[in-house]
C-alpha cells in the first residue's frame, strides 16, 4: 500500500495516496487494511493542505474505519484512529476505550503516539513522553510519529529539541507543512523569532497559517503596529473562512498580548472542534493566561 506518500503528507502526495487506495479496495473489497489506509488518506489531507477538516470529511472517514473493523475487528490501525477522532471530538473516555482496543494484542505506534497526545495534551508528560518515545521506536520511519515527538517537545518547553526533530523530519519531506510551521513556533518561542520570520518569508504566503505565524515572528521582534495591520488585514481576509484554523488567529493575538481577543478565537476553534484547541492547557503561547477565569472556563469545556 502507498505507505511512503502518506508519510510525505504533501497534498499531492495524499491525493495519490488516496486514488491509489481506492484502486485496491475495488480489487479487494475484503481487504480491511486497505479501507482504513483510505481512511486514514483522506483524513490526512486537511494536514497536508494546512486547513480545517468539514464534518462531512470525518463523518465519511469514520465510516471508512468502521468498514474496516468489519472486515477485520483486530485492526489496531483503525481503532487507534477511531480513538483520535474521539478525542478531538472531547469524548475522552471513548478515545481510551479504542486505544486500549488497540493495544490489547500488545504495543502498536499508531496507539502509543495517540495515547501519548492525548496525555500530554492533560499535562502529564512523563507517560506521555514514554509513549510517544515507543511510537517512534514501533516505527521509526514515521514521520508523523516523530512529528508528534517533537510536538510534545515543544507543548513541555524543550524547544532546542523540538527544533531539532522538525528539522530532522525536514530533512526527509522538505515540502511537509506541519513540522515547518511547529519549527516555527518553537523559534519563535524559544527567542529565535528573527531566524523564524526569515524562514516564513521564504514559504507561501498564500497559505493563512503561515502569514499568521509572521504577526507572531514580528510581534516577538517588537515591531507591533505592523504585527497588528498584517493580522487585521488577516482577519478581513480569512476571519469567516472556517476552513482556516481559528487557533492560528488565537495565537496571533496572545503574541500580542491581547487575552480577549485570544479566547474569542480560542472559543471558536472550540465552537469547531479543531483538533489544535486541545492543545489550549499546555501550549507555551498561552502560558500567562492559564489562570485567567474565561481560559479554565474554557479548558473545562473541553474536558481536560
Amino acid at each position: 500500500m502507498p505507505a511512503y506518500e502518506l508519510q510525505a503528507l504533501t497534498p499531492d502526495a495524499v491525493e495519490k495516496a488516496e486514488h491509489d487506495l481506492e484502486r485496491v479496495v475495488q480489487m479487494d473489497p475484503d481487504y480491511a487494511a486497505a479501507w482504513c489506509r483510505l481512511g486514514l488518506a483522506k483524513y490526512r489531507m486537511s494536514a497536508a493542505s494546512g486547513r480545517n477538516r468539514t464534518p462531512a470529511e470525518v463523518r465519511e472517514v469514520t465510516g471508512l474505519y468502521r468498514k474496516a473493523l468489519s472486515l477485520d475487528p483486530d485492526l489496531a490501525e483503525a481503532h487507534s484512529n477511531l480513538g483520535f477522532i474521539a478525542m478531538n471530538d472531547w469524548d475522552w473516555a471513548g478515545a481510551e476505550r479504542e486505544l486500549r482496543l488497540a493495544s490489547r494484542h500488545g504495543p502498536n505506534a499508531a496507539a502509543e503516539d495517540t495515547y501519548g497526545l492525548l496525555l500530554a495534551y492533560r499535562g502529564r508528560f512523563a507517560e506521555a513522553d514514554r509513549r510517544v518515545t515507543e511510537a517512534v521506536a514501533l516505527d521509526p520511519l514515521s514521520a508523523v510519529t516523530i512529528v508528534y515527538l517533537g510536538s510534545v517537545r515543544y507543548w513541555e518547553g524543550r524547544f532546542p529539541e523540538a527544533i531539532a526533530i522538525f528539522q530532522q523530519v525536514l530533512e526527509r519531506f522538505p515540502n511537509q507543512l506541519n513540522p515547518q510551521l511547529m519549527l516555527n513556533l518553537s523559534r519563535i518561542q524559544s527567542g529565535q523569532a528573527e531566524l523564524a520570520l526569515a524562514d516564513i518569508r521564504k514559504m507561501p504566503a498564500k497559505v493563512p497559517p503561515i502569514r499568521l505565524q509572521e504577526v507572531m515572528a514580528l510581534a516577538r521582534l517588537g515591531r507591533r503596529e505592523e504585527a497588528l495591520r498584517l493580522l487585521h488585514q488577516l482577519e478581513t481576509d480569512y476571519g469567516q473562512d472556517q476552513s482556516v484554523t481559528r487557533q492560528w488567529f488565537a495565537l496571533a493575538w496572545a503574541s500580542l498580548g491581547d487575552r480577549v481577543q485570544t479566547v474569542k478565537w480560542l472559543e471558536k476553534s472550540a465552537d469547531l472542534r479543531e483538533f489544535q484547541v486541545l492543545n489550549l492547557a499546555v501550549n507555551p503561547a498561552f502560558a500567562e493566561m492559564r489562570n485567567d477565569p474565561p481560559f479554565r472556563a474554557l479548558i473545562r469545556r473541553i474536558g481536560l
